[in-house]
């Protein structure tokens, strides 16, 4: 999927993300799970970690605006924007 800075695309278990800039960014569904910001899982009492999400997969991504990617992930998840600006401070590989 293009958007205006680059384009994303989801191979299940992770997406890669090529930024016009020329970087590339392997995430892997359970650390993007773990990094959520919405309202729900911001509220949890626990530290929510990637090893939490044996097995997750990526199965959808929208774009909200043109700011930010909205993650499905297959525990049914898809709450919280994930803003262009919060990726890129993402280490290249998790």
């Amino acid at each position: 999927m293009e958007f205006p800075e680059g384009s994303i695309e989801s191979f299940g278990g992770y997406v890669q993300i090529s930024w016009s800039t020329g970087r590339v960014q392997k995430l892997s569904a359970p650390f993007l799970r773990a990094v959520c910001q919405c309202a729900e899982c911001g509220n949890l009492s626990i530290q929510i970690e990637a090893k939490m999400f044996p097995g997750l997969q990526v199965e959808r991504i929208n774009l909200v605006g043109s700011y930010a990617f909205q993650f499905y992930f297959s525990d049914g998840h898809h709450d919280g924007a994930f803003p262009y600006d919060m990726l890129l401070n993402l280490p290249d590989d998790m």
